[in-house]
């Protein structure tokens, strides 16, 4: 019996889930539960927004002042799910940005794991 290939997102058909920021990086639309941890075991959740190979933005629901410190270091988990199957990526990297809706990471290496976003389907933002 043969099985079925998964369909997989063709990124470059669908320009209404990745833009070319300001720096030329491509930036995929993704959802995914983000959680990042302090040092201290401080715990911060929210929902990604977008990701590039070097930082990615997550939503959260209010800034939590006495969380958010910008350069701080933080572990960064994503929680990514489909279809049943669980992956979880985590990288270091520090806050750079806060703003009312969220939080932009920039993360200490190149993220390896960068090509599985692009096999995701992708999301408008609003």
């Amino acid at each position: 019996m043969e099985e079925s290939l998964p369909e997989f997102v063709d990124v470059t058909e669908e320009a209404d889930v990745f833009d070319n920021d300001s720096r030329g990086r491509l930036r995929l639309h993704r959802e995914a539960l983000v959680e990042i941890r302090s040092g201290d075991d401080r715990v911060l959740e929210g929902q990604l927004r977008d990701i590039s190979l070097d930082s990615m933005y997550m939503y959260i629901d209010g800034i939590v002042s006495d969380f958010i410190l910008l350069d701080e270091p933080v572990e960064v988990n994503i929680f990514l799910e489909r279809q049943g199957c669980k992956l979880t990526i985590s990288v270091e990297g520090r806050i750079v940005r806060t703003d009312r809706k969220g939080v932009a990471i920039k993360f200490d290496y190149h993220l390896k794991w960068w090509p599985i976003f692009t096999l995701l389907p992708g999301v408008k933002v609003p």
